[in-house]
């Protein structure tokens, strides 16, 4: 009867508890599978790294009407993706599974549980192992699931979430532990040959020679000779101990020495390797050696396009193909917390926002998980960049009192450049008769393009063609570039009052131009 009401789950987790892995053989002579490969502290750190990455970021379902986009928080698909996607998980336990198995394997699975709706209503993660994309007859596809005892549930890819890693057909991902298997054997080798090197007392091997003044030694006596000097000599507690042989008898050591420079190159080279496998900088697996602090932000930056990016729209695609049912509704990973380490792109990334009015101050703090202050709800937008809606809201039937603000600001602007730029050729003894010319050859354009803007938006209110608001704003700027270079000259120039001085004369100019 529950059945009916809630759905059912066709895979039963009692028969997929343990994958048969099958080992592939390196080079180096190691036999590879996702244990023996973890074994490795770089592939483990490299795994871990960007599969709990990509599990701490907020998973969230939105609805989408046109420009606005809605948190639909509280729904059964936001409750699966955000917080619990079966009895048994967190999201944040699902998620490092699936982005683990795919990492690892090229291919993480969960069986999407159905209520009788059609609605996902659990989603339950399936060892690689035990799954095989396959093809019927009529060529769809379709997921076979083994059990340990052999019993077999075929899945339609529908009922199968499937995250693929990098794939060459386009339906199955591929295995980085068979493709890199040459690069982690290596790796693996390198560490089990330092293991055993300080296993044997961290001395190289030895051959025990019989000189020919020594009496015979049999197999039997010569075993035992060995085995006694070994239960003396081998491991690290029983390093430096003193030897003794026997007359006659003389100890060679071979093999290759731990602080041979090669080998410990090659040690280091085995970390960017696997770095370089996984797309992660070598830094985030604990390589510092080509680390800086002044590069850390910037490969912050990166690792965040390289390395999560390509994972959590994977998820998200996935989801939205297989997962969403209204659509209206989309699934989305926030990766904005994962850039507050650089702080300088941050700041020019919300300043840039803010001017343009999509950000309010409030919603800035929120970002930064910071509480609200009263008025910060507001948004603004640079005077310059007024609209002709706002001004006419804020003028009335005065104009003047709609925009004068605006051009005060924007001649302010203006006025204190032309200030500082003086002071400085001042400083610097130069001939302020050249300078001059030089500056506001450049300047005047400039002045121009900043009080355009406002200045249109004034005559549209008190009724001035655009042609002669171009006019006046252009011969306003020339007569106040001209008396600024003379004053200059002559030592009489003041920034302070100009701008005001100047936004009167110019709405003055306007308004007496809609007189006409």
């Amino acid at each position: 009867m529950l059945d009916k009401v809630f759905g059912v789950r066709k895979t039963h987790p009692s028969r997929l508890q343990h994958a048969h892995l099958v080992p592939l053989r390196s080079t180096a002579g190691i036999h590879l599978n996702e244990h023996t490969a973890l074994s490795f502290s770089a592939v483990w750190a490299a795994v871990k790294l960007i599969s709990e990455t990509v599990a701490l970021l907020p998973w969230r379902v939105f609805r989408e009407e046109g420009t606005q986009k809605e948190l639909q928080a509280g729904t059964q698909l936001d409750v699966l993706l955000h917080s619990e996607p079966n009895p048994e998980m967190t999201s944040f336990s699902f998620r490092e599974f699936i982005v683990a198995s795919a990492l690892l394997h090229g291919n993480g699975y969960a069986e999407i549980e159905l209520s009788r709706s059609g609605e996902p209503r659990a989603l339950h993660p399936i060892h690689p192992r035990h799954v095989q994309p396959m093809r019927n007859a009529q060529k769809k596809l379709f997921y076979r699931v083994r059990s340990d005892n052999g019993d077999s549930v075929d899945l339609p890819p529908r009922q199968m979430f499937h995250l693929k890693g990098p794939t060459i057909d386009g339906v199955v991902g591929r295995s980085v532990i068979s493709i890199a298997k040459e690069s982690m054997g290596l790796g693996i080798a390198a560490e089990q040959f330092s293991a055993a090197f300080f296993g044997n007392g961290g001395t190289p091997s030895y051959v025990i020679k019989q000189g020919n003044e020594s009496p015979d030694t049999s197999l039997e006596a010569a075993s035992n000779i060995l085995e006694s000097f070994d239960r003396r000599h081998r491991g690290a507690k029983n390093a430096g101990k003193a030897a003794y042989l026997e007359k006659g008898f003389e100890l060679e050591t071979v093999g290759i020495p731990q602080k041979d420079a090669q080998f410990i190159q090659q040690r280091k080279f085995n970390v960017t390797e696997i770095a370089r496998w996984f797309r992660v900088p070598p830094h985030k697996i604990a390589d510092m050696e080509k680390a800086t602090f002044s590069n850390i932000e910037s490969q912050e930056r990166n690792f965040v396009m390289d390395s999560i990016l390509p994972w959590t729209i994977r998820l998200e695609q996935e989801a939205n193909h297989k997962l969403v049912r209204d659509l209206h509704n989309i699934t989305k990973m926030n990766v904005r917390g994962l850039m507050r380490g650089d702080s300088a792109a941050r700041g020019a990334f919300y300043t840039q926002l803010r001017d343009l009015g999509v950000f309010s101050p409030n919603e800035i703090r929120a970002l930064e998980d910071m509480n609200p202050f009263a008025g910060g709800d507001l948004r603004v937008i640079p005077a310059n960049m007024i609209s002709l809606e706002r001004a006419a809201q804020g003028g009335g039937s005065d104009p003047a009192g709609a925009v004068r603000g605006v051009l005060l600001e924007a001649h302010d602007r203006m006025i204190t450049k032309e200030d500082r730029a003086s002071q400085r050729a001042i400083d610097s003894g130069k001939d302020l008769c050249a300078w001059s010319q030089d500056f506001y050859s450049r300047h005047e354009p400039q002045m121009c393009d900043a009080l355009m803007i406002p200045a249109s938006t004034a005559g549209d209110l008190v009724g001035v063609d655009a042609d002669i608001v171009r006019g006046i704003v252009e011969t306003h700027v020339r007569l106040h570039c001209e008396l600024s270079m003379s004053a200059m000259v002559s030592g009489g120039w003041k920034a302070n009052g100009q701008a005001a001085q100047q936004t009167d004369r110019l709405m003055g100019r306007l308004i007496g131009a809609s007189n006409v």
